[in-house]
């Protein structure tokens, strides 16, 4: 089917390139920017989550990143909690929000919205609510939850390696690799809309534009520019890639079929019926089931694949934006990461936190981050 041919490529891609390894090389060249320019304080641990998160899942990410975070804490000061809090806030957007990543493609596919629309207004929304969820909340709120880590002294002798290994995928290919789907599906979107209506070169960016289409050459070129860089042969690494995609598929599939299930009993219609004699908007439903599937299994993938099968037939009845709908589910599966989700422990013992250290800092931050976005969407549908 299509949609297990999307979840093949969505593994294929960021395994084509294995990322796990060569992403180093891109996270450094991030970090010692931050370093170097204090500026962007503990900015650049946000922004490489984001980025890293898009063919990486957030569990590897983050084990990837944290021993680069703590070095870079003792180099320039800032307490590793802010650290922490950017970095894992970078990675959870990344991981439910920014296509390609599967959660926010599934969403996108079930409620049949344009994928470039979803990604300018993902990029949006996202910049300001992570900002403020992931850098200026750690920043106002450091010294009262983290009192120990604002005494730390500077390490001196802590540095960071610039150069780079002859074996290593540069750090600027790894992030062409990693934007070129996203890149051509907002191509195609563009096109599309300013190019006339059958011409050649519209029809074939929409062609190219297509997210199928665009993850298969993702993987094509990955496979060209990175074969000197692999330590292992090709097959080998798509055999493994393919494996990993049936999981994918699953957790994608039972979502799906969850939701499904619940319309099918009439449960869907009737939540949607109940919560609009109440006056509730469905962007806020949207965003509070969302929130609610995510707190009670933990799965941000889960809660945005159940979330908009479960809205999807609502939609066009109330005449709201699906774009904005399926932005309200992907950022409520943001917030509200609890003990019960595998992310969150690797985010706490990786980083030395203790749970409520992990609450005071990833979650709650990642929960301002998805209130925040929530109510720039009720505002996008006010205004649009």
């Amino acid at each position: 089917s299509a949609d297990a041919l999307l979840a093949e490529l969505q593994t294929l891609h960021p395994r084509a390139q294995e990322l796990a390894k060569e992403a180093v090389s891109l996270l450094q060249t991030a970090f010692r920017i931050s370093a170097e320019w204090d500026k962007l304080d503990n900015g650049s641990a946000l922004i490489t989550g984001v980025i890293v998160a898009i063919p990486v899942y957030f569990d590897a990410a983050f084990v990837i990143l944290v021993s680069i975070a703590k070095q870079l804490s003792q180099k320039t000061g800032i307490p590793l909690a802010r650290y922490i809090t950017a970095l894992s806030v970078g990675l959870i957007i990344g991981h439910c929000v920014i296509i390609p990543t599967p959660g926010p493609m599934a969403v996108a596919g079930t409620l049949n919205v344009s994928l470039g629309a979803f990604v300018v207004y993902a990029i949006l929304i996202s910049v300001v609510a992570a900002l403020v969820g992931g850098v200026l909340y750690s920043k106002l709120t450091v010294k009262k939850f983290f009192p120990e880590q604002c005494t730390a002294q500077l390490a001196e002798n802590v540095s960071f390696d610039t150069t780079r290994a002859s074996d290593r995928c540069p750090g600027g290919l790894a992030i062409l690799l990693i934007l070129l789907p996203i890149l051509m599906i907002l191509a195609g979107t563009i096109a599309g809309t300013v190019l006339p209506e059958g011409s050649a070169v519209a029809s074939f960016c929409t062609f190219i534009g297509d997210k199928n289409v665009a993850l298969f050459v993702g993987v094509i070129v990955a496979v060209l520019a990175l074969r000197k860089y692999f330590k292992r042969p090709v097959d080998e690494i798509m055999t493994e890639a393919g494996a990993q995609a049936g999981m994918v598929m699953l957790i994608t599939g039972a979502g799906g079929s969850f939701g499904n299930i619940i319309n099918a009993t009439g449960i869907g219609d009737y939540i949607v019926s109940t919560m609009q004699n109440f006056n509730v908007p469905l962007i806020l439903l949207a965003f509070i089931l969302s929130q609610i599937l995510r707190a009670a299994q933990g799965s941000a993938t889960v809660a945005l694949v159940t979330t908009s099968a479960i809205v999807a037939p609502s939609i066009s009845a109330m005449g709201v934006s699906p774009v904005l709908v399926g932005l309200a589910i992907c950022f409520g599966a943001v917030g509200l990461s609890l003990p019960n989700d595998s992310g969150f422990w690797v985010a706490t013992n990786m980083s030395g936190l203790t749970v409520t250290g992990g609450l005071k800092s990833y979650t709650l931050g990642s929960a301002i981050v998805a209130v925040l976005a929530m109510i720039f969407a009720m505002i996008g549908a006010v205004i649009f």
